[in-house]
């Protein structure tokens, strides 16, 4: 009879003390309705940052997007790589910028979180044989390249036609990996087609073959500095080859970065983005003609 009195105690103290700790701590976790998993505090987002971050005791929050368990620090803790974590339904996988440490979010909050400099893309690490100057086709011109000094002692990759003659500028821009091999062939293939191509080095001299590394090259930009990289591209254009017309473009950060410098240059004709993260405040875009 003692004995089973006191597993009965034991047994009550036990589900008194999880509901105590369960509810006092602000990295709670309680089951989700209907889901076969946990939801976890720390990786909810509360509008630009996580929950766990502005948590107060006195305050409730009202969590914008929720990951289940196994959270995504626990998944890679675990051995997975930051490309295949897995997020319930409904959830994109993104990174912290400014620490690199991953959530789940939800789709409709991907963009804003992106465009507050809270979040970034997870993208896989650079393969060589797999890249997208596959998209561009070779065009009619018979091209030449150089490497150019164009502002300060930065180095980008000028590619043109051999022909003489009066051809639009582009200012290209590199996704967040850097000036590397796949940006310097599609600027080639792009000149192919009857442009004087200038591919821009905003990371100057430092390429990632990484995420982790391209994380840290992306967070480190000087986006002043990178403005005026890119208009000291525009000028070089201009002075060297007299171009009628000039545009810009790029891919992911340098989809962003194309936008940019349209809106801090008044010669560029025009400016195409590529998935790039993009200003949508209307007076800011006014001054783009």
């Amino acid at each position: 009879m003692i004995k089973i009195i006191v597993k009965k105690f034991l047994f009550v103290s036990s589900v008194f003390l999880l509901f105590v700790i369960g509810f006092s701590s602000p990295a709670f976790a309680e089951q989700a309705s209907g889901k076969p998993a946990w939801e976890v505090m720390s990786d909810k987002v509360c509008g630009d940052k996580l929950c766990s971050e502005v948590y107060s005791p006195n305050e409730t929050v009202t969590p914008s997007s929720i990951a289940y368990f196994p959270p995504p620090l626990k998944q890679i803790s675990q051995g997975t790589d930051p490309s295949h974590v897995t997020c319930t339904e409904g959830k994109e996988l993104v990174l912290k910028q400014s620490s690199g440490l991953p959530a789940c979010v939800n789709f409709s909050s991907v963009e804003k979180l992106i465009s507050r400099g809270w979040a970034i893309h997870v993208l896989p690490d650079y393969i060589n044989e797999n890249n997208n100057s596959e998209i561009f086709t070779v065009g009619e011109y018979i091209t030449e390249s150089e490497n150019v000094t164009y502002f300060d002692d930065v180095v980008g990759y000028l590619a043109k036609p051999v022909d003489d003659g009066n051809y639009p500028g582009i200012v290209m821009i590199h996704e967040w990996w850097g000036l590397n091999d796949n940006i310097k062939e599609m600027a080639d293939k792009l000149a192919s087609h009857g442009y004087v191509v200038l591919a821009v080095d905003l990371y100057e001299g430092n390429i990632a073959t990484t995420s982790e590394q391209a994380r840290v090259l992306v967070t480190s930009y000087d986006s002043e500095r990178g403005v005026e990289n890119m208009n000291s591209a525009t000028e070089f254009i201009n002075q060297n080859y007299s171009s009628e017309k000039i545009g810009s473009i790029g891919w992911c950060f340098g989809g962003g970065q194309s936008l940019n410098l349209a809106l801090h240059n008044s010669e560029v004709d025009a400016t195409v983005i590529y998935y790039g993260s993009l200003v949508t405040d209307s007076e800011r875009l006014s001054s783009i003609d």
